[in-house]
């Protein structure tokens, strides 16, 4: 599962922002994203969560502007474009 965070209060490319996934097989990751990580290296925009398994996960944001939204239901295998604004707000 890919996901693909766009900022609407925050900034466009989320930079700062926090993502938790739970699966459904109750697995849980997080990652942050940053602009840069390293001298002349960088992690991508768009993390990668592997879940194994499980055929789904659920999401909480936390987005730089402090507005937390859970996004449900998300396919695993697929690429998520989740925006600012459209999640559920916590």
């Amino acid at each position: 599962l890919s996901i693909r965070l766009e900022g609407t209060v925050s900034n466009s490319m989320a930079i700062g922002a926090r993502i938790e996934i739970i699966s459904s097989t109750d697995e849980f990751q997080a990652r942050e994203i940053w602009a840069g990580s390293s001298f002349v290296s960088s992690e991508s925009p768009w993390p990668v969560f592997g879940l194994g398994i499980a055929n789904s996960a659920d999401a909480v944001v936390y987005w730089p502007s402090g507005l937390a939204e859970a996004f449900e239901d998300l396919d695993a295998g697929e690429m998520h474009h989740l925006i600012e604004g459209l999640g559920e707000v916590l």
